[in-house]
C-alpha cells in the first residue's frame, strides 16, 4: 500500500472523505471539497485553507470583521481574507498547524490532531461571519 493509499483510508477513519489528491510543489494536496483543502508539505509543514461562499453584497461588512478581530485571529495562527472571484465571492481562512505530518512516519495520532484543527478552524467562520451553526428553530 502506498502513502496515498494508507493516508486516504487514515483520514477516512478519522472522519475525513477526501475528494482527491493532487501532487504541488515539495507535497500534496489532499481536497475536501472545491474549495477547501489541507497541504501536507514534505517537511511536514501541514497547511489548512477553507473558503466558504459567501454574497458579494456583504464582503466589505466581512473584511471589515476581519479586521476587527485580527488580533484574535492571529492568535490563532490563522489568516483570514475575502475573495474576489468571477464565480463568486468567498471567506478564505488559512492556518498553519504548529503540529507536523511526516509522510513517512503517518500515524493515527497526526491525524485525530488534524481532523481536530480542522475543526477548530471551522468554529472560528461565525467570528467573521455572525452566524452560528445552531439555527434560530433550535435556539
Amino acid at each position: 500500500m502506498d502513502k496515498i493509499e494508507l493516508l486516504s483510508r487514515l483520514l477516512v477513519e478519522q472522519g475525513f472523505v477526501p475528494n482527491s489528491f493532487e501532487d504541488i510543489e515539495r507535497g500534496f494536496r489532499i481536497r475536501l471539497s472545491q474549495n477547501s483543502y489541507i497541504d501536507v508539505m514534505e517537511s511536514g509543514i501541514t497547511l489548512l485553507y477553507i473558503a466558504k461562499s459567501i454574497p458579494c453584497a456583504v464582503a466589505q461588512e466581512y473584511r471589515e470583521r476581519i479586521r476587527d478581530n485580527l488580533n484574535r485571529l492571529t492568535a490563532l495562527n490563522i489568516v483570514a481574507g475575502i475573495e474576489l472571484l468571477s464565480d463568486g465571492c468567498y471567506l478564505a481562512l488559512l492556518r498553519k498547524l504548529n503540529s507536523r505530518i511526516m509522510l513517512n512516519e503517518l500515524n493515527n495520532h497526526d491525524l485525530t490532531n488534524l481532523y481536530r484543527e480542522y475543526i477548530n478552524t471551522l468554529k472560528v467562520l461565525p467570528l467573521i461571519t455572525g452566524i452560528s451553526g445552531i439555527s434560530r428553530a433550535q435556539s
